[in-house]
């Protein structure tokens, strides 16, 4: 079986064509809906934020950027990737659910893999972390800690929205 960056990148290739023009969730949904009439087998399931437009498979997320989204209050795809790029290698990497960028044609996407258990626990993250992995959150000022912004990997948080930070 193939990684879940390899599959996600075949499904962005698939989908492309039927949200490339997209402008808006509606839109998106439209797209996703008729993707999935001529792909049967496969249920996508779309949500959306502030500012981002997100696809969510069975094992894997696609992230996209809000089109002509003109402010960042809540920021972006881009704030996530830096920040995972600096938190990785630490001992505190297992807090943030990897992050992958995608370039395809004129589209940037972002794969993380499906962390399950959103919405599984009411209140904020710091409510299940350690003193020491509160610090670390206070630390990159993670400020967006609300139940559907972290699952559950390992029997630990996994934040997979923080991209309201710094």
């Amino acid at each position: 079986m193939s990684s879940y960056i390899v599959r996600a990148q075949k499904f962005i290739k698939s989908i492309y064509p039927y949200i490339s023009l997209c402008q808006n969730y509606i839109e998106f949904s439209i797209g996703v809906n008729n993707w999935e009439y001529y792909h049967k087998r496969r249920h996508v399931e779309i949500s959306s934020g502030y500012s981002r437009i997100v696809l969510i498979t069975s094992d894997y997320v696609i992230k996209i950027d809000k089109p002509n989204r003109r402010d960042n209050f809540f920021g972006t795809c881009e704030t996530e990737l830096k920040l995972y790029n600096q938190v990785k290698d630490t001992q505190w990497g297992y807090l943030f659910a990897e992050i992958t960028k995608f370039q395809y044609e004129d589209m940037t996407f972002y794969i993380m893999p499906r962390i399950k258990g959103v919405y599984r626990k009411e209140g904020d993250a710091e409510e299940y972390m350690t003193p020491e992995e509160r610090e670390v959150i206070w630390l990159y000022q993670i400020y967006d800690r609300h139940n559907g912004n972290y699952g559950w990997k390992n029997h630990h948080i996994v934040f997979i929205d923080y991209a309201a930070c710094g």
